[in-house]
């Protein structure tokens, strides 16, 4: 067997195997596209301004990013047309 064979089959055994990793990343994330992280516990709203600061730095993990705000009760206005 020619030395080069020796050098090839390997690098394509390892291409193979990071090949196979990425794909199954790939299919997983395509299956759960959401991540979904806590980035503040409950609050109380008031007519003074409310920061929330989350407890580590946001960062980009998926192609799309939303915020949720889960409310407790249902919302209600005083004008029912909005």
């Amino acid at each position: 067997m020619p030395g080069y064979v020796l050098l090839v089959i390997p690098i394509l055994v390892i291409g193979g195997v990071l090949a196979s990793i990425f794909g199954a990343f790939q299919v997983y994330r395509f299956f759960n596209p959401y991540l979904d992280r806590k980035v503040a516990g409950p609050v109380t709203l008031s007519p003074q301004w409310l920061e929330i600061e989350p407890k580590e730095p946001l960062r980009i993990e998926r192609k799309d990013q939303y915020i949720v705000f889960e409310i407790a009760e249902p919302l209600t206005t005083p004008n029912p047309s909005l």
